[in-house]
Formats: C-alpha cells, structure tokens, sequence
C-alpha cells in the first residue's frame, strides 16, 4: 500500500512541482535548508533531505543530483552536503556525502 502510494505520488504530483517554489516548500518542510532564488527541476534531484543546506542562488539542471548517502562495505554512511551562493549544477553532476561547495562553483555536466 506505501509503495502504491509512492508511486502514485511520484507519477501524479511530482512531475506538476518541478520548476516551482511549492517543490521548494516541500523540501523545505521534509527538513532541507534551502535559500532564496533556488532552482530545483526535480523531485529526484535531492535525498535525504534533512542532510541538505543549499544557500541562496543556487541552480540545479535537469539530472543533477545531490545525496548524502553512500554504502561503503555493507555500511550505511550520512553525511551533510552544504552548497553556497551561486553554485550552478549542471546536467548529469552528482554531489556526494560531505561534500562543500563554498560558492560561485561551477559542476559541469556528468562529473562528481
């Protein structure tokens, strides 16, 4: 039934806040720090939330991802990832666990 709803969620909802400041609310209410004039296209582009500070500024291509997670020898591993002001993620960029962009970065396309 969860799954079901999931599902139902990432079909129906999501696709209709991309691009929007309601998916900002929504991640700002799932526990992410986020700040003024951010641009995320996406539902999928962010994980673990509460794990998340993006400053103000800050724009996420389509396909860009940021997660705080990483298994490493069958260890579940968090860490925090903090972006600053005016950081621009592009398309296929990946940002890991304990990663800090201290601002006016540019990730290109497809790399970490």
């Amino acid at each position: 039934m969860i799954s079901r709803l999931n599902q139902d969620h990432q079909q129906f909802i999501c696709p209709f806040l991309g691009n929007t400041q309601w998916l900002i609310n929504l991640f700002r209410a799932l526990g992410a720090h986020i700040g003024e004039g951010v641009i995320i296209p996406d539902f999928s582009c962010l994980t673990d939330y509460h794990l998340i500070t993006i400053e103000n500024d800050v724009r996420l291509n389509m396909h860009a991802n940021i997660q705080c997670h990483s298994f490493e020898q069958r260890v579940l591993q968090l860490d925090s990832v903090t972006i600053k002001s005016s950081c621009i993620l592009m398309s296929g960029s990946f940002v890991m666990a304990g990663c800090k962009l201290m601002g006016n970065n540019r990730l290109y396309p497809f790399t970490l």
